[in-house]
């Protein structure tokens, strides 16, 4: 699913936020929710949330 690019650029958004959900474990409401503020680079410049 990952490599699938869709028609539309509405259904490709959907399935980023879809394989960023499964990769991070995050609800819907989190992503929803989830704001720049909310992710910040940890001493080994890995992505964290906060």
């Amino acid at each position: 699913m990952q490599e699938k690019n869709f028609s539309g650029q509405g259904l490709n958004l959907v399935r980023d936020i879809f394989i960023f959900s499964c990769y991070t474990g995050l609800a819907y409401i989190d992503i929803y929710n989830l704001t720049k503020e909310h992710i910040s680079t940890g001493n080994n410049n890995n992505l964290a949330y906060l």
